[in-house]
Order: C-alpha cells, then sequence, then structure tokens
C-alpha cells in the first residue's frame, strides 16, 4: 500500500522537510479535505500548541505533549499569499487581539478579518514562522504569569454540599477560610505577535496529527471494489424505494415498467412511522433480494429524535430541532437522550447484523443533508455538531455492534457551500454524496466542490428529482452513482437507467459472487483494477516551463501548480485530451524561487513531481 500522510505522524525537522509533507498531501493517494490538518509544535517549549476553550472565549497555549484533538488546525488559503488557521476544536480562526496587551494571539475569529490573516516563512532548519498581516510581527511563545484568585460563589456552595450529602454527610453549607482564598501563580505559554525578529520562541515544526482510524481499513468490500474500478468511466443507476415498507421494491419495479431495466442501485429506509417500523423485516428482505439480483445496496434512516419516541410524526417529529442543552446531552456518552439514541442505533444495526450474516453489503446513509437545518439533526456546524453525531453512529455500528459489512456515507444538499463545516473526518466516510433540489441542476460548481472535498475518494448523486443525462455525466465522470428520488424522479428515463454506454442497469453489473472484495483504504484500493491502473495518468518529465505526460487512453486532464503549503497557484491545464504522448507549456516568470508542485490529475487518478524554480 502506497504511504498516505494520514497513516503517519511527521515531525519535519531537516532543511526540506515542510516541502515533503507537503508533497505527500499531493500524492495519489491523497484527498482534498484531510491534506490542510496540521498541528504545531513549539521549539521553545517542546509543546503542541493547543485550543483552551474555557466557553467565553479560546486561548492557544503551548503545552500539549501529544498532538491531539485539540491541536489540529486547518489551513485555510486566503488571497495574496496569505493563510487561515482554524482549530478543528471550536471552529475558530487564529486571530490578533489587537485590544491586549502584546497583541495576544487567540482563537475566536469567525472569518478570515485582517487580524486573521498570517504569512508563512520557511526557516533554515525547516521550521517555520508565522509573520502577522496586521501588525508585521511574528508570533512568539511566551511564559506569562497569571494570578489565582479562588473564589466560590453559592453554586459551588451548592455543588460542594450535594457531594458531601452523597457520602453521607449531613452538610448543608460549605464554610470558606481565608486559606482557601489565598492567591496563587500560574504560568501559561501562550502566543503573542511581537517579534520583529526570528527565534527559537519563533519557530514551529509542523506535523501531521494520527487519525484514529480510518473509514474502511483492514474490512473487505465487493462493493467499494467494484465502485473503484469504475469510476470515472460508468455511473450506476438508482433509486430510492420511500414508504410503505411493505411494499420495498415499488419504484425500483416503476422503473423497469417505464424502460425494461432494473436501477442497480436500490435504496430502501428504516423510516419513522408505527406502520412502516413494523415492516422493517419486510424492507430487509428486499435488500437480501436486490443483492443476491446484483445490484447494490443502500439504506437510509429519517429517525425520530431522540426526545421523543421511536415512532413520530414528519412534521414536529423528522422535522423539528433540539435546544443546545439537549444537544449537548445527546453528544455526551451515558446521557439519557444518548442512550436512547445508540438504541435507536442497535435496533436498525440488528437488522444490518442480518444482512451481514446473509454476506449483503450496506452502503449506510445515517443523517442525509447533514447542511439542511430542516431535519433535528441537520444544521449544526463545527467538532461538536452534526459531524459529531455522526462520529457517534459510525463508531457504534462498527466497533460496538461490529458491522463490518455496512460502509458509510456522508450526505449534504446542494444549498450551501460549506460542505467542511459537516465533514466527520476522512475516517468516518466512505463516500460524499450530494442531493440536487435547488433547480439549476448539475452544475460544474457543484460537482468541482465535491472534487474539492473528496479528492480521490467516491461521489455520488444521493437524491434527484429530474436524472442526470448521459451527457451530463460524460462532463461530469467522477459521479460513481445517482439515485432518483421515488415519485419525484423525472428526465430521460430510459437513456439514464440503462439506455446509454456511460450507465450501468442491474443487468449489466457483474453480480457480486464475480467480484472479488479487496481491502479498501479511506483513499481506494491497495491493488487497483486493470481499469484504474489504464487511466493513471504518467508523468514523464517536469520543467519549470513544461509538462510532458503520457495517457493510455483519453481522458479529462487538469495540471496545476502548487506551492510548499499547497496552495494552487496557477491552473496549466484542464480539458480532455487524446490517448498518447503530451507536452504542456507554461510559464514560470511570476514565481519566486523555490520548490513547486506539479499536480497531473484524472478524473479517477493523479501524479505529482517536485521542480525547482531558479532565477
Amino acid at each position: 500500500m502506497q504511504a498516505f500522510i494520514s497513516f503517519f505522524r511527521l515531525s519535519l525537522f531537516a532543511s526540506y522537510a515542510v516541502l515533503f509533507i507537503f508533497s505527500l498531501a499531493f500524492s495519489q493517494n491523497s484527498t482534498g479535505a484531510h491534506k490542510s490538518i496540521i498541528s504545531l509544535h513549539s521549539l521553545a517549549t517542546g509543546k503542541f500548541i493547543v485550543t483552551w476553550d474555557n466557553g467565553n472565549s479560546a486561548d492557544l497555549h503551548a503545552s500539549a505533549n501529544t498532538d491531539d484533538t485539540r491541536a489540529e488546525l486547518e489551513i485555510v488559503n486566503a488571497e495574496n499569499g496569505f493563510i487561515g488557521l482554524r482549530s478543528r476544536l471550536v471552529d475558530k480562526f487564529w486571530s490578533l487581539d489587537t485590544s491586549s496587551a502584546n497583541t495576544r494571539v487567540v482563537c475566536t475569529s469567525s472569518d478570515l478579518s485582517d487580524n486573521a490573516l498570517f504569512s508563512l516563512v520557511q526557516n533554515p532548519d525547516g521550521s517555520i514562522s508565522l509573520k502577522s498581516r496586521v501588525n508585521g510581527k511574528f508570533i512568539s511563545v511566551v511564559s506569562e504569569d497569571t494570578v489565582i484568585i479562588p473564589s466560590y460563589d453559592s453554586a459551588t456552595i451548592a455543588n460542594h454540599s450535594i457531594e458531601k450529602t452523597a457520602t453521607g454527610e449531613n452538610t448543608t453549607s460549605l464554610v470558606v477560610t481565608p486559606s482557601m482564598l489565598k492567591p496563587y501563580i500560574v504560568t501559561f505559554s501562550v502566543l503573542h505577535a511581537i517579534s520583529p525578529d526570528i527565534g527559537d520562541r519563533e519557530k514551529f515544526n509542523i506535523s501531521v496529527p494520527a487519525l484514529k482510524k480510518t473509514a474502511a481499513t483492514e474490512r473487505l468490500s465487493k462493493v467499494l471494489t467494484y465502485m473503484y474500478g469504475i469510476c470515472g468511466s460508468k455511473t450506476i443507476s438508482g433509486i430510492h424505494n420511500r414508504e410503505p415498507n411493505s411494499d420495498p421494491a415499488h419504484w425500483t419495479n416503476w422503473v423497469y415498467g417505464q424502460c425494461g431495466k432494473y436501477p442497480a442501485l436500490w435504496s430502501g429506509d428504516f423510516l419513522f412511522e408505527s406502520e412502516n417500523i413494523a415492516t422493517r423485516g419486510t424492507m430487509i428482505n428486499e435488500a437480501k433480494n436486490q443483492w443476491n439480483n446484483g445490484a447494490a445496496v443502500v439504506l437510509m434512516y429519517h429517525m425520530c429524535p431522540p426526545t421523543q419516541g421511536e415512532a413520530c410524526a414528519w412534521s414536529g417529529g423528522v422535522q423539528s430541532s433540539l435546544s443546545s442543552d439537549q444537544w449537548n446531552l445527546l453528544i455526551q456518552n451515558g446521557t439519557t437522550l444518548n442512550t436512547t439514541f445508540k438504541q435507536r442505533l442497535k435496533t436498525v444495526g440488528t437488522y444490518m447484523k442480518t444482512l451481514k450474516d446473509a454476506g449483503v453489503e450496506v452502503l449506510f446513509r445515517p443523517f442525509h443533508e447533514m447542511n439542511q437545518s430542516a431535519f433535528w439533526w441537520g444544521g449544526r456546524t463545527g467538532t461538536s455538531g452534526t459531524s459529531k453525531l455522526f462520529q457517534i453512529a459510525h463508531d457504534y455500528l462498527v466497533d460496538t455492534m461490529g458491522l463490518t459489512n455496512v460502509f458509510f456515507i456522508w450526505s449534504i444538499q446542494d444549498l450551501s457551500w460549506n460542505f467542511s463545516d459537516y465533514n466527520p473526518g476522512e475516517n468516518y466516510w466512505d463516500l460524499m454524496t450530494m442531493d440536487f433540489y435547488n433547480g439549476d441542476g448539475f452544475t460544474s460548481k457543484k460537482y468541482n466542490s465535491m472534487l474539492d472535498v473528496a479528492g480521490n475518494r467516491l461521489i455520488g448523486i444521493a437524491e434527484t428529482g429530474t436524472v442526470p443525462t448521459s451527457a451530463e455525466l460524460k462532463a461530469q465522470p467522477r459521479w460513481v452513482y445517482f439515485s432518483g428520488w421515488s415519485e419525484l424522479t423525472n428526465g430521460d428515463i430510459k437513456g439514464s437507467y440503462g439506455g446509454s454506454t456511460n450507465t450501468l442497469s442491474r443487468d449489466e453489473m457483474p453480480g457480486w459472487n464475480n467480484v472479488v472484495a479487496k481491502s479498501v483504504q479511506n483513499v481506494g484500493i491497495d491493488t487497483p483494477d486493470p481499469s484504474l491502473s489504464a487511466a493513471q495518468p504518467i508523468l514523464c518529465s517536469v520543467t519549470a516551463r513544461s509538462v510532458i505526460f503520457r495517457l493510455n487512453r483519453e481522458s479529462f486532464v487538469t495540471i496545476s501548480i502548487h506551492n510548499a503549503l499547497g496552495q494552487k497557484l496557477m491552473t496549466v491545464a484542464n480539458g480532455v485530451y487524446n490517448a498518447g504522448n503530451h507536452v504542456q507549456s507554461f510559464s514560470s516568470k511570476t514565481f519566486l524561487p523555490g520548490i513547486y508542485f506539479v499536480r497531473l490529475s484524472t478524473p479517477i487518478n493523479e501524479s505529482t513531481q517536485k521542480i525547482s524554480i531558479l532565477k
């Protein structure tokens, strides 16, 4: 398996280590979403910079021994060579508090204002330094003494009394003595933008946080193996079968009646009404039937909020909201709401266990349209938002229940562009999908925005009214499947469901007994199918003036130039090239001397080479 930066923690102490880490970020197995996640390690303290969230503001301290979640930073590219650093813990940018003494660096900005912009300087020893755009000073790690004066308010006294009573002490008050109020000093290593020069206090090493897990690591999947094999050349046709669960192939059969072809993907729902909950077993039996007939199986779950019963109404039930306090309890392990939520997962997981026993793989979409605030789970950004609930569901079903046959779909809708705000993390999803409902169709902006986040991983169209045409799928070949939404399905039904050369109906599927399951990582497949290898671009030679490459077959090709941070500086090519050898020229006159990376991408693979530009 090729090396992938998600699997290694890299400390960069060599002179070109910073360049090396970002060259890995552009390797064939990289993903667009993860490549910009880093941690910073202070040379002055030997500690990682972490976010301390005290509920009112978020401070930055150079105090952690390990690069855990508190240390994770997303590099966000800004204009004119500046970057922002966004804490994944609080979903805020580093910024200068210009009202504080010595311009303290805090983590409270919601956007990339001038105070949140920095330029990155590479030092000869391989470390980096950060220079503020606002005052032109470098960020320094500073030891700062803080005087702590203990105080005991009524709430503290009440809590103490409760604890005493619980231990058998019959006390109703806390006696505060002078010794308990004695001030003491705590020394923190904090950040200030104060230095005109670079010393050890202004130097940081970059590392890539180690992921806790990867979505499908060490698990075998016939479905994902097959999907990666056709990615970029074929699109699986599908349709969702909405209620009633007593007739779980209604819309699949409707497509057959329209065009004489069965969809190659069948989608069902655990649903929320009493009558459909009671007939979930019928729906699961249909999933087995569809799998045995060669279809891919997708399941979703319109779950009722854990504040209500397992059965509920649509309006005021599935479409409702939780208060912030309720949400915080929901994602806190062991609370009543958390336990109720996991019990719902256990119920549907038991059904998926019967599918596992029958050899059926499931593509599971637990929370569709995560950026859609109409649903009780949706519209919550940040690390404690909807993405956190997705992580809890994944860990419970895979780790606790052992459902190694279940692979996860991360689903958003075409109503906003802040996809990354809902990303559960590359270690939690296997396929990213979009629901198309806003009326302007399959635009290139939506397609490219999905690819920007998904990188080399699978993307799909999970819901749509108007199905994509063959021509639209040829222009956007990375959609590995589309699924019409039941009664809303319209458009070129006959063409989209098997009447064209680039869409697949069920009779064109290979049959799952004929697919050899491979170990699928979060970035693809160990040993690609020949169809993937045949389309792989080969960078033969790269200079400061031209890119020479070879294609084994006609393909859409993008060539771009990136700096050491992974920021794209230039698009050299973006179009269809015939099979054979090609020379693409470009001008590097505007580039400063240094190391750059040339990235050549096709819809299913990419290759990168490093170049040196000298003046």
